[in-house]
């Protein structure tokens, strides 16, 4: 038995494919966005 989702897929390969299709879009956003330049970075030692 498959979960529906909001995208309305139920084949799971699919639906993988167009969660990552997604998530990679997201991310191209963020980084478009130049959030990464807001944030602090910290440098832990060993």
């Amino acid at each position: 038995m498959t979960i529906e989702n909001k995208l309305g897929i139920t084949d799971a390969t699919e639906l993988a494919r167009q969660e990552e299709r997604l998530t990679k879009r997201r991310a191209k956003n963020y980084l478009k966005a130049e959030n990464l330049k807001n944030l602090k970075w910290a440098l832990f030692e060993v």
